[in-house]
């Protein structure tokens, strides 16, 4: 974790809110990367496809982002 963040590599943690346990374990995983952390409503681990709209809305948003604030 330690040299993802030290390498400035775009993270992006995606919960499915359904377990407090997992959504705590990635709140501090994307702190200790200074990533982020997104929720898509899900039962159980596969957010992907039980709300396949939201989650590639969240990953184009993330992407988006950090592309802009590029220099190349």
């Amino acid at each position: 974790m330690d040299a993802i963040r030290k390498a400035a590599i775009p993270v992006l943690l995606i919960s499915g809110g359904w377990s407090p346990a997992f959504d705590y374990i990635a709140q501090k995983g994307a702190a200790k990367m200074n990533g982020e952390i997104a929720t898509v409503p899900s039962p159980n681990h596969y957010p992907q496809l039980e709300n396949p709209e939201i989650f590639n809305r969240v990953v184009e948003d993330l992407m988006h982002t950090r592309d802009a604030g590029r220099h190349v």
